[in-house]
């Protein structure tokens, strides 16, 4: 399921979850969307993981009520979790996140407007970032 959905059943049940002690996420797109509704709606990441089956590489995310700090764009992309455990799989994860923003880049840089051309920028710094995740 994709992230956005995931948002779009959490939000439409505020009753139903504010009596849960615990979320098990597992976001096929849009992981950092989630991540951060759940940290501006008092959920506290508590684990991840990641589970790669047939080169395809999952998220699971476990959020239980309470607050942290606000995440960082890269916090929100990988997971504060991961960033720290760093399983096998997070090396793929990286490469995963740096190949859709480079796609991205390369479409951007066809356009002449001033808007893409911001976003590009934005998406090579991004880059930059997650490659400083790989050494």
């Amino acid at each position: 399921m994709g992230g956005i959905t995931i948002l779009e059943i959490l939000q439409s049940q505020p009753a139903v979850l504010s009596r849960l002690q615990r979320l098990i996420l597992q976001p096929n797109v849009a992981a950092a969307q989630v991540r951060y509704w759940l940290v501006a709606n008092y959920w506290q990441i508590v684990d991840e993981a990641l589970v790669a089956d047939n080169e395809i590489i999952y998220e699971i995310i476990v959020a239980e009520p309470g607050s942290m700090p606000p995440l960082t764009p890269v916090q929100a992309e990988i997971g504060p979790v991961l960033l720290v455990k760093r399983p096998p799989e997070f090396k793929a994860r990286v490469r995963t996140a740096i190949a859709e923003r480079q796609y991205v880049a390369s479409q951007l840089a066809r356009s002449t407007s001033k808007a893409a051309a911001s976003k590009r920028q934005r998406l090579l710094q991004e880059i930059s970032m997650l490659e400083t995740l790989l050494s």
